[in-house]
């Protein structure tokens, strides 16, 4: 990856903030500059307390004092009242100065943890709702981390550039105040500390840059290897393949763990040197006043004392944005990312239209006319001018061997997908980016391999409903219609944790707990995708019998390998390399398509 600039990462990070962040933002700003103001003057005010105690008539004859003076209409009738009023402005003015700066932090840690919940929303709203095939060619660890990272556009972007905005305001403030006090003195240590800041920084850039990036890859692949083993821990068990994950999360951890050091180790460097540089500088100043501009020692006490107090808060922070500085050109490859995801979302919404069609009738049929189907930058054709009609509440089987393209069809009959030619036609109304929705709330859909997450069974069946919102009388009755007869073996009825994918459950009752969850939203069509293919033949019996329970009340569509799914649907569509290759009964094309199956079993066997 090419090394990503603070400037073009900062401007669309920005702009994806929605207008009232914006105008939020303007306010913080304002509330910066008071801030660094209030710095200043309350710095000032210990340099002005300290010239007082050593000389105070001359203090007291100082043009901007005898301004300020003028302007609060202060009374002053001798130098020890004088000095009582600065004893009593000094901690007034720390305490405003304390509470300014500590409504400012409050303000940026809100501000950029407001900010946080935006993207973090927005990632995971894009990946819910972006074209699917995008979807599909995506490792989903890589999506559950990025919607993690948006702290790094939060905490780390946004909060990092805000905190170094108010440290150099504060800076910018304090080196006008000594520059207008002692111009050639502060002139000099302003452009030697800036050249050796900038020399600095410019070494070590190259360095944070490559250490950002190695982090970020070696975090992704730890993900990748951590998110594989878990989720398949069984097949990692049974296979004995335990040190295999363990290595290869080793050999990515100990490069990241070198590679952190160094990050932390290089954001420290620029503070360690600027601070003992700093202390020779200003050494430098005493003597170059002493030799060659012959200064007086009150005048060099009183301004040291304001370039003491000066340093006492720019030293660390120089130091604080520097740590900013390099903090950003950390989490710079990060924000990249998760900005990359942002403009594909976009992408993806500025090609659709938005859903707002509420309301699509099914009443008479479904057709699938002349739909083709290719992935991106793939030339081999999945699906190839398709055509078959689908009545209401009638059963119809879809057959065809593995790679037929059975089951892309149906993620083109419910929505997801979308056609290159052709379409999917509801009461002759054109499936479409502007009423698929709608079209989703007519459709009930049976996997072949059920996501059950760890939770309780009303969850997973009312999968997506708020807890306080289920439906109990619903989920009964989806149990019931779904023939789940292990409920009352169940210690808690619908309220029995079934574990993390369902690992209390055999896999026939897992696929009635999804037969469940399909009807839960009363679906006009069912669709059921090898519903049946990993199950033994005793339960592939016993959901067979319930699925075709369903028949002739609802439109259904099923999707199978094994024959004897299909044998009681009214027609049936045998898919072959993407086309129909028969549409008929199924004492028509099913004894056709086992002779075909025969066919090549047997030239298979003959090779």
């Amino acid at each position: 990856m090419e090394s990503v600039n603070f400037i073009e990462m900062l401007r669309p990070v920005l702009s994806y903030l929605p207008r009232r962040h914006r105008y939020q933002l303007v306010v913080l700003l304002c509330l910066i500059l008071f801030t660094a103001l209030m710095e200043t003057i309350s710095l000032g005010s210990i340099a002005l307390f300290v010239s007082s105690l050593t000389d105070p008539a001359g203090t007291f004859q100082m043009p901007y004092v005898q301004r300020a003076i003028l302007i609060l209409g202060i009374r002053i009738d001798n130098l020890k009242v004088f000095v009582t009023w600065i004893a009593v402005a000094v901690p007034v003015l720390f305490l405003m100065r304390s509470v300014c700066r500590g409504v400012m932090l409050f303000s940026i840690n809100k501000f950029y943890a407001l900010s946080e919940v935006f993207f973090g929303e927005r990632l995971l709203s894009g990946f819910l709702s972006i074209d699917y095939e995008w979807i599909l060619k995506r490792n989903t660890a890589d999506l559950v981390l990025a919607i993690l990272w948006r702290k790094q556009l939060g905490r780390g972007v946004i909060a990092l550039t805000l905190n170094l905005l108010s440290e150099a305001v504060v800076v910018v403030c304090l080196l006008a105040t000594i520059v207008v006090v002692q111009p050639v003195v502060s002139v000099t240590m302003v452009t030697v500390m800036s050249g050796l800041g900038l020399l600095v920084y410019t070494r070590l850039r190259k360095w944070l840059d490559i250490t950002a990036e190695r982090c970020r890859d070696f975090e992704q692949n730890i993900n990748k290897v951590s998110t594989k083993a878990i989720h398949g821990v069984k097949d990692v068990r049974v296979s004995t393949t335990q040190n295999i994950f363990v290595d290869d999360f080793r050999n990515n951890a100990l490069p990241l763990s070198h590679y952190y050091a160094l990050q932390k180790f290089l954001a420290q460097a620029p503070s360690l040197i600027m601070q003992s540089m700093g202390i020779a500088i200003l050494s430098g100043v005493v003597c170059m006043m002493l030799w060659a501009m012959e200064a007086t020692l009150g005048t060099i006490t009183g301004l040291m004392a304001l370039l003491a107090v000066t340093a006492w808060r720019i030293l660390p922070a120089i130091s604080r944005m520097f740590n900013n500085i390099t903090g950003l050109r950390k989490v710079l490859p990060y924000a990249a990312t998760e900005i990359e995801y942002l403009k594909q979302i976009d992408e993806d919404n500025l090609q659709g239209t938005a859903n707002t069609e509420r309301e699509l009738l099914f009443e008479r049929e479904i057709l699938v006319k002349g739909v083709s189907f290719a992935y991106k930058n793939q030339d081999r054709a999945i699906l190839s001018n398709v055509t078959f009609s689908i009545h209401k509440a009638e059963t119809l089987g879809i057959v065809g061997s593995s790679g037929a393209g059975k089951s892309t069809l149906a993620d083109i009959m419910i929505g997801l997908l979308i056609p290159l030619y052709g379409g999917i036609y509801v009461d002759g109304k054109k499936l479409n980016h502007s009423n698929y929705r709608a079209w989703l709330q007519h459709i009930g859909y049976v996997p072949q391999f059920p996501y059950i997450y760890d939770g309780d069974l009303a969850g997973n069946i009312a999968f997506g409903v708020e807890k306080s919102r289920i439906e109990r009388d619903r989920v009964l009755e989806c149990c019931r219609m779904a023939a789940m007869d292990f409920l009352d073996d169940l210690p808690e009825g619908i309220d029995t944790p079934i574990g993390e994918r369902g690992v209390r459950l055999s896999g026939g009752q897992q696929q009635r707990v999804v037969i469940a969850r399909a009807l839960y939203h009363k679906p006009e069509v069912l669709i059921f995708d090898e519903a049946t293919s990993s199950l033994d033949a005793k339960s592939e019996r016993s959901i067979q019998q319930t699925i075709y329970s369903f028949k002739g009340r609802q439109t259904l569509v099923i999707i199978a390998h094994r024959l004897s799914t299909v044998n009681d649907c009214d027609r049936i569509v045998w898919l072959h390399q993407g086309q129909v290759r028969g549409l008929d009964t199924p004492e028509v094309i099913l004894p056709l398509y086992m002779r075909e199956m025969q066919i090549r079993e047997d030239r298979r066997h003959a090779e």
